[in-house]
């Protein structure tokens, strides 16, 4: 089985990529750029202070429960 993520799409319709002109994720606060895509995915945001590892494991964890329930 495959799963795709969402696009991301703008204001204008159309999805944010380079293509199309989207600006850079600022990476100089990496939790705070994954807690943006985060939410955009429908997964709960954390904690201001949670490491940004711990954050993507979380969310790992997370997306599983949504997307590949326990038969």
């Amino acid at each position: 089985r495959y799963l795709h993520t969402p696009l991301v799409r703008g204001a204008d319709g159309e999805k944010l990529s380079k293509q199309h002109g989207a600006p850079a994720l600022q990476t100089s606060e990496p939790l705070q750029a994954l807690q943006g895509a985060a939410r955009v995915l429908g997964l709960s945001s954390v904690p201001a202070q949670t490491r940004a590892a711990d954050a993507l494991a979380h969310w790992v964890m997370a997306w599983r429960a949504l997307y590949n329930p326990a038969p």
